[in-house]
Formats: structure tokens, C-alpha cells, sequence
């Protein structure tokens, strides 16, 4: 069977044909997220289409179409996506008719989740949480093998968990939200603070006012024994263990997955972290649950979002 995957994001569009071996073949398209839905629709469909026709792939061997986005899916149809400027879309319906084969829609997060359940780290796990560190904190709860989502799909906001009461405020429109303390844009704000006290930071090699600071710049700094970078990270390192550690309370799952672009920092990030869990868990038994990285890295949205299309289909 072969399923089409589109993987939305503020940014790009990832689209895939995927078979049960995996991504046969796949491409990418600026979401140019600015545009109203009716544009963004229309690049998603064309970019669809010319996949489909440079694939030796025949169009009647597609079963149907999965797409992850940055947002909901609610039981009625329509998708919200904040960062989309999308409040109730018919996106799925949309899909449906122009390609002409049945579309399934689900939360980015959710499909990350789902592909490393099929594919990677969370294969034969029946209880995960799956959290995607970027620019900002995607999460995805799997309970008894399958995602909990909540009655109106809207579960699983992860990232909005209030961490800090009256803390930082937050896209959302909350304040202190998990998000603001552990996306890469967290490292990145921590980093800008500590820069201000170390004047002969690392970090001022990307500019004086510090704009083009990226996490993996700080993680670097880290590698290369710079003062503020490691404190940085260390604080860093501190809120997403408390926030993991709530999780491991919450619902005491076999595994925390760890994706997104952050996770890529690999055992500087994955040693810390487990460490500091270690001096917070509640109970001896959370500490048989394992912190693992997501390992489809890249894929994962497409993936995911053929698998969402299988799972419905």
C-alpha cells in the first residue's frame, strides 16, 4: 500500500510518497505561511500533483492522503492553526476533492509520534510521551498504544502546560507556559542573558546584538567549554528535566521521546537530562522510564502523516 504524506509547516511543506518500506519519494515547497488559506491550499495540491507525476508511482495505487499541521483537527473537518492564521479551514475536505482520494488530518506532534511508533524509537511501545523541541515545544501522549487526544482532538498541547506561574508570556497568550523555558528559542534567550555577563562569550562572534544566535551555536559553545553557554544550558537543561520529570508523574510511560531540532545535540543534551530526572523522580519506579531520541529526524513529518492516513483508511 502507498499513502501520501504532507508534512505543513510555518515554513515548509514536506510531501512523500511512503510505502511500507518507507519514503519512496518525496519534496519540499515554501509554505510562504503569510498568504491567505485559499494560496497555501494551492501549493500544497500543485506540489502534490508534481510529486505524484515525476513518481513512477500510479495515482490509483494511492490509497489516501495523511497531513500533519501545526495546529488541530477537529471531529467536524476543520483545521486551526495559529501560526497559519487558520481558524476553522476546511483543509481536509479540500484535499479530498482536489486530489481526488480520502484525506486525514492530525497535529504535527502527533504524526512525529506515530512515525517513530512505525519507524523508530517508540516501535512495540504501548506508553510514550513524544515531545518535538523547536522553535517551539510540540508534545503527543500515547496511551495504550495509540494517541490520546482528547474528545475534541485539541489534547496534547503539551508545550502550553503552565510551568512557571506568571512567568514569561507566551504566543498563546498565556504566561509561563513549558514552551517558553524548553524550545530551542529558550536555550537561545538563556544564552543572550548569560552573553551579557561573559562579554568574551562565543557568541558575539555571530554579531554584537546577538540576533543571529542559534541553539546549535550555543550547544557548540558547550562542546567548546564557553562559560555562558554552559550556563546557559545547565538552566536550560534544569526546566525541561522538571517538566519531563511532571510528565513521568503524570502518566508514567515506558519512554520520553525527544525529537526536533534540539535533540540533535545528541548525549550532551540526552546525559544532562537524564541526570537531572534522576535527582527528581518521586518514586524508584520512574526511573525504568528510559529518555530516548527520536531517530527519523527529518522524515518524521512525512512519515507520521502517511501513517495517520493508515491508521484511518
Amino acid at each position: 500500500m502507498i499513502y501520501l504524506g504532507v508534512d505543513l509547516g510555518g515554513t515548509h511543506i514536506g510531501i512523500g510518497l511512503v510505502d511500507e518500506n518507507g519514503i519512496i519519494i518525496q519534496k519540499e515547497a515554501p509554505t510562504l505561511a503569510h498568504r491567505p488559506y485559499q494560496q497555501v491550499l494551492e501549493t500544497i495540491v500543485g506540489a502534490c500533483r508534481d510529486l505524484i507525476e515525476e513518481s513512477a508511482v500510479d495515482q490509483n495505487d494511492i490509497r489516501a492522503i495523511g497531513v500533519g499541521i501545526p495546529g488541530i483537527e477537529t471531529p467536524s473537518g476543520m483545521s486551526h492553526a495559529k501560526n497559519l492564521a487558520w481558524n476553522g479551514v476546511p483543509l481536509r475536505a479540500d484535499m479530498s476533492r482536489l486530489l481526488g482520494k480520502n484525506t486525514y488530518i492530525d497535529n504535527d506532534a502527533h504524526a512525529a509520534a506515530l512515525a517513530e511508533m512505525g519507524y523508530g524509537n517508540l516501535k512495540g511501545v504501548s506508553d510514550a510521551i513524544m515531545l518535538t523541541l523547536g522553535t517551539g515545544v510540540g508534545g503527543a501522549m500515547i496511551v495504550n498504544g495509540k494517541i490520546l487526544s482528547g474528545y475534541n482532538h485539541a489534547g496534547g498541547e503539551l508545550g502550553h502546560v503552565t510551568f512557571v506561574q506568571g512567568g514569561i508570556p507566551c504566543a498563546c497568550g498565556r504566561r509561563g507556559c513549558l514552551e517558553k523555558y524548553t524550545a530551542a528559542s529558550a536555550l537561545i534567550r538563556i544564552a543572550k542573558e548569560y552573553a551579557l555577563r561573559h562579554l568574551n562569550t562565543c557568541l558575539y562572534e555571530k554579531g554584537e546584538d546577538l540576533n543571529d544566535v542559534t541553539a546549535k551555536d550555543v550547544v557548540d559553545g558547550v562542546r567548546n567549554g564557553d562559560t555562558a553557554c554552559k550556563q546557559a544550558f545547565e538552566d536550560y537543561c534544569e526546566y525541561l528535566s522538571d517538566g519531563i520529570v511532571s510528565f513521568i508523574n503524570m502518566l508514567n510511560p515506558q519512554k520520553i521521546c525527544l525529537g526536533g531540532g534540539l535533540s540533535k545535540a545528541g548525549d550532551i543534551l540526552f546525559d544532562k537530562v537524564r541526570e537531572k530526572c534522576r535527582e527528581r523522580y518521586f518514586s524508584p519506579l520512574h526511573m525504568e522510564t528510559e529518555i530516548v531520541p527520536a531517530l527519523l529526524k527529518n522524515d518524521a513529518g512525512i512519515l507520521g502523516a502517511a501513517m495517520i492516513a493508515k491508521q484511518n483508511d
